[in-house]
C-alpha cells in the first residue's frame, strides 16, 4: 500500500495536531488568562515591596515569575507545534490525492 510510508509520521502528526488544539483551547480559556496575569502581577507587586536585602526572597519571586511565563510559552509551543502538524498532514493529504488521481 503506497500510503504505509506516512503512516507511522501520521499517528505521531494527528496526536500533536491535537494537543495543539488542546493547548489553543488552554490560551484562550478566559481563567487561565486570568491566572496567569493574576501570578505576574502578584510576583511583580511582592518583588517592589520586598526588603532589598533580601536577596533569597527577591531570587525566589524572579524564579516564580519566570516560571509563570515558561508555562505560557511552553503552551504556546505546543500550539505551533500543532499548527506545523497540521501542515503536514495537510501535505500528506495532498500528495495522496495526487498519487490517487
Amino acid at each position: 500500500m503506497a500510503d504505509d510510508e506516512f503512516s507511522s509520521e501520521e499517528g505521531k502528526l494527528r496526536v500533536e495536531s491535537g494537543e495543539g488544539h488542546t493547548a489553543r483551547s488552554l490560551l484562550e480559556n478566559p481563567l487561565l488568562v486570568e491566572t496567569f496575569e493574576t501570578l505576574r502581577n502578584k510576583y511583580r507587586e511582592a518583588l517592589e515591596t520586598a526588603p532589598i536585602g533580601d536577596l533569597e526572597g527577591l531570587q525566589g519571586l524572579l524564579i516564580m515569575l519566570r516560571m509563570v511565563s515558561e508555562v505560557e510559552d511552553h503552551i504556546r509551543e505546543v500550539v505551533d507545534t500543532g499548527k506545523l502538524a497540521n501542515a503536514r498532514l495537510d501535505e500528506i493529504r495532498s500528495i495522496r490525492e495526487a498519487r490517487n488521481g
